[in-house]
């Protein structure tokens, strides 16, 4: 059901209905014993597996760029981090409340971003991958949706959000998930496709490099009209280098884009740190 201004969730009222690109609804709320904002994402079905899925993630994961979940319950002093509503059979989870709005909304403003902008974006969502990466979780959905920004008309502070279809890395090769086009890897969609392909921590960091492209050129570096020819696309054809659209990009970044976005895994950088530290060095 949609909620409106007022409702009661749990310790939850809600304030507002945000925008939403899933079938979730996301809803900015209030803690009513603190007062406290969060935002609340409520959802059934599979949609619903998704929350319970950052649910079970998000509270080992510590890092100043990655999203804070909070308890959605609280039962004789322990926290549940999910807690479903019985007379709707949603689901809901509460996050902390983030003001500054996403990559996807300040790319659609400024169609691309300065260099330093770019590099502080990535590098902040690079050092919050490598700590996840660093607990066995792949996140397998990077893209500007989900780079949120604690506050608007500030000093940058990214911070990834929406871990709905991350995965521990045993389980992220052994399933057919796949993220949003076009920001997955070619051994995802290998992997969507049938084929047995190994998907790992490799396939975030070609995201990254989908990313800075974007970032730098204002353009995602593969494009097609329908999703069957951009998932051969993804997986067969080479990216334009980003320095033909935007002549300003250095040769050494161009590199490091270009690598990241390596059609083969082990053409890639091995790591997330070994990426950021050559994007430091450039």
């Amino acid at each position: 059901m949609a909620y409106k201004k007022g409702d009661r969730l749990g310790r939850f009222i809600i304030l507002q209905t945000l925008p939403s690109s899933g079938t979730a609804q996301v809803y900015k709320a209030q803690i009513v014993e603190r007062e406290e904002k969060v935002i609340l994402k409520v959802a059934r079905g599979a949609e619903a597996d998704r929350l319970k899925n950052e649910a079970e993630i998000l509270p080992f994961l510590c890092h100043p760029h990655i999203i804070k979940i909070l308890p959605a319950l609280e039962i004789e002093g322990k926290n549940y981090y999910a807690a479903r509503n019985p007379e709707t059979d949603e689901w809901y989870i509460a996050l902390e409340y983030i003001s500054g709005g996403s990559l996807e909304e300040k790319l659609g403003q400024k169609g691309r971003l300065d260099l330093q902008e770019a590099l502080a974006i990535i590098i902040q969502v690079g050092s919050a991958l490598a700590y996840a990466h660093s607990k066995g979780i792949i996140h397998r959905d990077v893209k500007p949706g989900n780079v949120l920004f604690r506050r608007a008309n500030a000093e940058i502070e990214a911070v990834l959000s929406d871990f709905g279809i991350a995965a521990e890395g045993r389980r992220a090769k052994a399933d057919k998930v796949i993220g949003t086009l076009p920001y997955v890897s070619p051994e995802q969609v290998k992997r969507a496709l049938g084929e047995n392909t190994t998907v790992d921590e490799r396939t975030d960091i070609y995201s990254l490099g989908v990313l800075l492209y974007e970032m730098l050129t204002g353009v995602k570096p593969f494009m097609a009209k329908g999703k069957e020819e951009l998932l051969k696309v993804i997986k067969d054809k080479e990216p334009i280098p980003p320095s033909e659209l935007n002549p300003a990009i250095p040769r050494t970044i161009e590199e490091v884009i270009l690598k990241a976005l390596e059609k083969e895994p082990f053409r890639r950088f091995q790591t997330v740190e070994e990426m950021l530290k050559t994007l430091r060095r450039a």
